[in-house]
């Protein structure tokens, strides 16, 4: 099914979405490949950020998780384009990147989800924080250190098989 764009499958998982999106970007970036006559990189480089990289991101904080297959997956897209660029051709690719000046895309959905978060707790989205953070109560002896008040409570889940095997045990 998709909605707003991402594509979701019935166990709610995006692997098609992620597919979906790697295979668009590659094509994008091949064109800009074949059709610019200018190899400079800067052009070139500008280019990704403009026509290619918006395709890997759209939506991140709905489908970007923690696992690592999709983020080498999502990753190799900049790798090929940059891998493709002049000069670029033998470095590994963080020091292709720190040559180019370019965050990896994890660095950037890190960023966006805390940009996100930000934007959640200081009500600058029409979203109740209530939903989905808690801040840490200031009375707790525990968080009366340096910082600041805006500490979130980690909330740990246990599902039912949790319980029943922990109980076995016992």
């Amino acid at each position: 099914m998709r909605d707003l764009g991402v594509i979701v499958d019935p166990a709610l998982k995006f692997n098609s979405h992620i597919n979906y999106i790697v295979a668009k970007a590659n094509t994008c970036a091949s064109i800009i490949h074949k059709c610019f006559l200018s190899h400079n990189p800067n052009v070139m480089l500008r280019a990704f950020k403009i026509y290619v990289r918006p395709l890997l991101e759209y939506a991140t904080s709905d489908w970007s998780r923690y696992f690592s297959y999709a983020i080498v997956k999502i990753e190799s897209s900049q790798r090929k384009f940059t891998k493709r660029l002049k000069g670029c051709k033998y470095m590994d690719c963080p020091t292709r990147l720190s040559f180019l000046n370019l965050p990896s895309l994890e660095r950037r959905r890190l960023t966006a989800d805390l940009i996100l978060t930000y934007k959640i707790i200081f009500g600058l989205l029409d979203i109740r924080m209530e939903d989905y953070f808690q801040l840490q109560s200031t009375d707790d002896y525990r968080t009366i250190t340096r910082g600041n008040p805006y500490k979130l409570l980690v909330n740990y889940c246990q599902t039912n098989v949790q319980k029943m095997s922990l109980a076995n045990v016992l």
